[in-house]
């Protein structure tokens, strides 16, 4: 969307000098100026009410002043009333979705957690590159060196830009480590997946630096969506902006235009 806006501003500027200012400043406006981020925390303070329930709205838009967080159901249902959960572990808190109408955490298959049956959304207000993706609460299954919390399994998160177009699956495969089967990207433990640690990864630049408008998260389906099974929670984002013309571009862009409508005027008189 971004390369079409600039050609035809380029376009523009071709055609005619006096109108140069205008479309240059609407087109740049399309991405953030400044990388935006939110963490667990944000979307408790700004979206629970009171910021101590366990259960959240259906959806919270203007996070930060950028986001907008859905809960829904996988596949996404645009009728679900799913709602926003918060949980945590080891000192660490993360966003996780729930039925509507649960009363406790523990009444959820997922303890508060994204399943294989649920669906997170996380939208942009314009499009813009991914550059850091954390999630939290993803073990390996029990073993006497690493007694965890009982999983089956181990725990994959599935993320997939909105567009669908681009996904990825992080698979914890030890009690600090992981793969990320993305095309692009890398994944890093930041805290180790064992009893009473929020098992954290970090994944950087999951897409590369393709431009999007959001993603969804959703989890790896199982033998089941019940404990034991892949479920995990969001614990931040971090977004940068699309590359735009570095100052000398965009004044090179005018000098061309300029000189373009110079032209034009001069072949006029001249028939």
């Amino acid at each position: 969307m971004i390369q079409s806006k600039r050609f035809s501003i380029f376009t523009r500027v071709l055609g005619s000098a006096s109108s140069l200012a205008v479309p240059l400043s609407i087109a740049f406006a399309t991405a953030p100026a400044h990388a935006a981020s939110f963490t667990a925390d944000d979307v408790i303070s700004q979206c629970f009410k009171p910021s101590t329930s366990s259960f959240g709205p259906h959806s919270c838009s203007n996070v930060n002043g950028f986001f907008t967080l859905t809960a829904t159901t996988n596949p996404i249902d645009s009728a679900s009333d799913n709602v926003l959960t918060q949980k945590k572990v080891g000192g660490l808190t993360g966003i996780g979705v729930a039925k509507n109408g649960l009363t406790k955490i523990n009444q959820d298959p997922a303890s508060g957690e994204i399943n294989s049956n649920e669906t997170l959304q996380v939208g942009f207000n314009t499009a813009a590159i991914l550059s850091q993706l954390q999630l939290s609460f993803l073990y390996p299954p029990n073993t006497p060196d690493n007694p965890a919390y009982g999983d089956k399994v181990f725990e994959a998160a599935i993320v997939t830009s909105a567009d669908t177009t681009l996904t990825g699956t992080l698979k914890v495969t030890g009690k600090d480590s992981a793969t990320w089967s993305g095309a692009d990207g890398t994944v890093a433990n930041l805290i180790v997946s064992s009893l009473g640690k929020a098992g954290l990864y970090a994944i950087y630049n999951p897409f590369g630096n393709n431009s999007i408008k959001g993603f969804n998260l959703t989890a790896l389906a199982g033998a089941n969506t019940g404990a034991g099974y892949s479920d995990y929670a969001l614990r931040s984002v971090l977004v940068e902006p699309v590359s735009v013309p570095e100052p000398a571009t965009v004044a090179g862009l005018g000098l061309v235009g300029l000189l373009a409508a110079s032209r034009q005027r001069r072949a006029v008189k001249a028939s």
